[in-house]
């Protein structure tokens, strides 16, 4: 009986010791920590692959991703994009590469242009310090097209300095009011602000364009001697100059501006109300706070949410409440709602709550728009230790996975080296 019993142990004690130590491995395995240079690594190999091999939708995919990316991470996909034999990808990554304003972009956005006018590309090569572009510039002067003119107009004034003016004052004579207002714009930057004199009769105009462009003159050059005006237009014209003249007022600190927003925070447009929501943000408006919280029993489940996130982000320690309301929303019945709510919280990097519901809830979420969401936020507030948690979504069987993994791991490296 003994002999039966030490031939069991000799047996079971070794298998048990194996058994211990794959559990033990295992466990190593799953908690240690991703070298960031090899994922970095992987994340790189991922999208570069996919945008010089993958199908005509990854292509595009990834193309639209670099929008989200820092831009020594994005420009080498860029380079490779504007030689796609796709034209409407090369088209993108052209405006993707406008958006980066980087300077080792300007000889591309310099051929794109050619001998043509198209104002987004001049005035990004402006910016870049282009010194050949006068040609195109006047060509859009000459434009028949009130738009194209008028921006040829402004354009031209950034491009020549002091050596514009002359040219400039001819088109303070322009059939068109916007091409008037742009040559006062450009010339009351050179210095000459006496062609603002008459924006009093620009804003008594029937014309939404001359008054607009009267609004943002006194917006830019800080004309207060005409905020009854603005007020007027901020609670009487039924166009979006409303909203422009409300937006200059509140920035003013104006009161009656921030009570008559008060109001029209619960009896607007939809389309109206995220541009109020963000003047508040931009302001950093405490005092707004009471009006936000009546906004959280909006009939609209997006509107609760945005607002819940907006009181957040003005005062997370005094309003827990709002912080619980908000992060219900990734357990919302409808995936669109879960969806806008993670990508709201990509607006809060410092509130822990939130980093620890993305990766415990968003992450699980069955629902691909709602994880790829996830993924994406946790690549713009998380840290180096987020990186363990993505870094199996890197071999996604779902390419839309692997390529928003990652962007989202490589977004994290580049913000922690910067930091």
């Amino acid at each position: 009986m003994k002999s039966s019993i030490n031939r069991f142990q000799s047996v079971i004690i070794p298998v048990m010791i194996l058994f211990l130590a794959s559990v033990l491995i295992s466990g190593c395995e799953q908690s240690a920590s991703v070298d960031p240079e090899l994922a970095a690594q992987t994340a790189r190999e991922i999208l570069s692959d996919g945008i010089k091999t993958g199908p005509e939708s990854t292509r595009k995919m990834i193309v639209k991703l670099t929008s989200s990316m820092e831009v020594d991470e994005a420009l080498p996909l860029l380079d490779i994009a504007i030689n796609d034999r796709q034209s409407k990808i090369v088209e993108t990554a052209i405006k993707r590469l406008i958006f980066f304003h980087d300077p080792s972009s300007k000889d591309i956005i310099r051929d794109e242009l050619g001998t043509g006018f198209d104002s987004e590309l001049i005035d990004t090569l402006i910016e870049l310090g282009a010194d050949d572009i006068e040609e195109n510039i006047e060509k859009g002067m000459r434009s028949l097209t009130p738009l194209d003119r008028a921006e040829a107009v402004e354009m031209y004034g950034k491009y020549k300095g002091s050596g514009a003016e002359e040219k400039l004052r001819i088109y303070l004579d322009d059939n068109e009011a916007i091409v008037r207002i742009k040559a006062k714009t450009a010339l009351a930057r050179l210095g000459d602000e006496s062609v603002l004199g008459d924006i009093a009769e620009l804003l008594e105009s029937d014309g939404i364009i001359a008054r607009a462009g009267a609004v943002k003159l006194i917006d830019e050059f800080d004309l207060k001697e005409y905020r009854d005006n603005l007020l007027e237009f901020a609670r009487n014209d039924k166009t979006l100059v409303s909203s422009e003249a409300l937006r200059i007022l509140y920035e003013w600190d104006d009161d009656e501006a921030r009570e008559l927003l008060k109001e029209k925070l619960v009896n607007t447009e939809k389309f109206v109300m995220y541009d109020l929501l963000e003047m508040i943000e931009k302001k950093h408006d405490l005092k707004m706070i009471d009006s936000l919280k009546k906004l959280m029993s909006s009939a609209s489940p997006l509107e609760r949410y945005a607002s819940a996130r907006l009181i957040v982000s003005l005062d997370y320690s005094n309003n827990r409440d709002a912080l619980e309301f908000l992060l219900s929303g990734m357990e919302s019945e409808v995936p669109g709602v879960r969806e806008q709510v993670i990508i709201s919280l990509a607006n809060l990097p410092d509130v822990p709550e939130v980093r620890r519901a993305l990766e415990e809830t968003g992450l699980k979420d069955e629902h691909p728009k709602v994880l790829e969401a996830t993924i994406s936020t946790l690549g713009k507030i998380g840290d180096m230790s987020t990186i363990n948690i993505l870094a199996p979504f890197l071999k996604d069987d779902e390419l839309q996975i692997r390529a928003t993994a990652a962007v989202a791991v490589l977004n994290i490296i580049s913000r922690e080296k910067s930091e």
